[in-house]
């Protein structure tokens, strides 16, 4: 079954947004799980080689992360404008 991916600021901009995925403690509800609280990998980044001068590696891609509060919903229902689609996420199994 896939997922998708709802990327927002924080807990209370997901909340405001989208008031039905939470319960009545302020809790994530099932089925939509909780990512994470500090973003996920849009674009990975990438090392060059060492540098044999100053022995450190090269950054030759800088990454790009989304937001920090990521939810998987098992259903499109989110706003068009948060979904994310970070390489290498599965949905739900």
């Amino acid at each position: 079954m896939p997922g998708y991916f709802y990327a927002y600021a924080s807990k209370t901009g997901a909340k405001q947004s989208r008031p039905d995925w939470f319960d009545d403690d302020d809790n994530l509800a099932p089925p939509r799980v909780l990512v994470s609280t500090t973003g996920v990998w849009l674009v990975a980044p990438v090392q060059g080689a060492i540098d044999p001068e100053t022995k450190s590696y090269e950054t030759t891609v800088e990454g790009e992360r989304s937001t920090a509060f990521v939810i998987l919903s098992p259903t499109d229902d989110g706003p068009p404008a948060k979904r994310i689609d970070p390489p290498g996420r599965q949905g739900f199994a």
